[in-house]
């Protein structure tokens, strides 16, 4: 018997780090079981961590939620693309230290004082 949802719609097996939105709960009793935990149909999360037994995620309102990963092989969810705008992240370029055989700024110098300003 094929498995009842495509398993990459599913929430139990979808790649980490990904902006997804919840589509559909099934069961009614799964369906009140994740509202106690905060999760609903029409949610957007994005997947931190899966382990073997658990599936955490990051509502957009920055909520954390633990799903079993019993219950989360039936929750079925779509790939949002692109992130949604609260969830971009401003990426600050890397301060990359001098090679140990350039030369410093001395002390002073113009140079030195545009390092310093930049931090």
């Amino acid at each position: 018997m094929p498995f009842p949802i495509d398993v990459t719609r599913c929430l139990a097996f979808c790649e980490t780090n990904a902006p997804l939105r919840i589509s559909t709960i099934p069961f009614d009793a799964l369906r009140a079981a994740m509202a106690e935990r905060g999760l609903r149909e029409g949610d957007e999360i994005i997947v931190e961590a899966l382990t073997d037994g658990h599936v955490l995620a990051t509502k957009r309102d920055g909520r954390r939620v633990v799903v079993e990963r019993k219950h989360a092989v039936m929750i079925e969810v779509e790939r949002r693309t692109p992130l949604p705008s609260p969830w971009r992240i401003a990426v600050r370029p890397a301060r990359i230290p001098p090679a140990s055989g350039a030369p410093r700024p001395k002390p002073g110098s113009d140079a030195l004082r545009c390092r310093q300003s930049a931090r």
